[in-house]
C-alpha cells in the first residue's frame, strides 16, 4: 500500500491536504462538517495502515465536496471488500459523510461500525463523540472523547471538542482544563488560544486571559476580527 503523500488527501477525511491537516503543525481538527482537527501528531494514522490508491481517490473527491460521488466510492469499496482491511475506513468515511449531511443516527450507527473493526484508532473516538454531541448524546459523546484521549494523550483535537462539550455543560472549569491541554500540546493554533482566553476571561481571569490574547494578536487578520468580536460583545 502506498504511503500518504504531503500534497494528498488527509486519510481523516477532512476536506483539506495532508500537509494541512494531521501532517501539520498547529492544525485544527473538527466535527466532520469540517471533519476533523488533528495536528502536529499524525494521530489519524495511529494504528492504521496506509490506505490503498483507490481509498485515496474516494478521499480526494470527499475533499473536493463531492459528497454524493465519494458516497458511492466508499460503498463500492465496502461491497467489494466487506471484510478486507480497508473496510473500517470505508465504514468511517461513510458516517462522516452521513455527519456532513446532518443524518446523525446512521453517522453514529457507521462509525461504531468502524471501531467493532478496530477499536485502537483515535480519530474514530473523535468523530464518533462529534456526532453523539450533534444527537445531543452528551454522555456518549463525552465517554468517546475520552476514549480517543486514552488512545492518544497528544490528540489537541478531542481536547478541544471536549471542551466545547464542557461549556454546553456549564462546567466552564473543565472546559478550560481542556483548552489548556490542547494549547500545551498545539500552542501555534491560535483557534484554541482565542477559546481559551475567551474563557478565562469569562470566568473572572483576565489578566491570565490577557495573555493568550497577546499572543495572537499579529497571528492574522482572522485573528485580529476574533479579537475584535471579543471587545465589542463585552463592549
Amino acid at each position: 500500500m502506498p504511503t500518504v503523500g504531503r500534497n494528498s488527501p488527509c486519510t481523516c477525511g477532512s476536506g483539506k491536504k495532508y500537509k494541512k491537516c494531521c501532517g501539520g503543525p498547529g492544525s485544527t481538527q473538527n466535527a466532520p462538517v469540517q471533519p476533523a482537527q488533528s495536528g502536529s501528531v499524525d494521530l489519524n494514522q495511529t494504528n492504521v495502515s496506509p490506505p490503498s490508491e483507490r481509498l485515496l481517490s474516494a478521499i480526494a473527491l470527499h475533499q473536493e465536496g463531492q459528497l454524493e460521488r465519494a458516497k458511492d466510492a466508499y460503498q463500492t469499496l465496502l461491497r467489494e471488500n466487506p471484510n478486507g482491511s480497508d473496510a473500517m475506513h470505508y465504514l468511517h468515511y461513510l458516517g462522516m459523510i452521513e455527519h456532513q449531511d446532518g443524518q446523525y443516527s446512521e453517522a453514529i450507527r457507521l462509525i461504531e461500525q468502524a471501531i467493532k473493526r478496530q477499536h485502537d484508532i483515535p480519530a474514530f473516538h473523535c468523530n464518533l463523540a462529534n456526532a453523539y454531541t450533534q444527537a445531543g448524546q452528551v454522555d456518549a459523546a463525552n465517554h468517546a472523547y475520552q476514549t480517543a484521549i486514552k488512545l492518544a494523550p497528544q490528540f489537541h483535537q478531542a481536547h478541544f471538542n471536549l471542551h466545547a462539550l464542557r461549556v454546553r455543560l456549564n462546567d466552564v472549569d473543565s472546559a478550560i482544563e481542556c483548552l489548556q491541554k490542547a494549547v500545551a500540546i498545539a500552542p501555534q493554533n491560535p483557534i484554541y488560544q482565542f477559546h481559551l482566553a475567551m474563557l478565562l476571561d469569562y470566568s473572572g481571569q483576565p489578566e491570565i486571559a490577557a495573555k493568550h490574547f497577546e499572543r495572537i494578536e499579529n497571528v492574522d487578520e482572522v485573528s485580529r476580527a476574533m479579537l475584535d468580536a471579543w471587545q465589542y460583545i463585552k463592549g
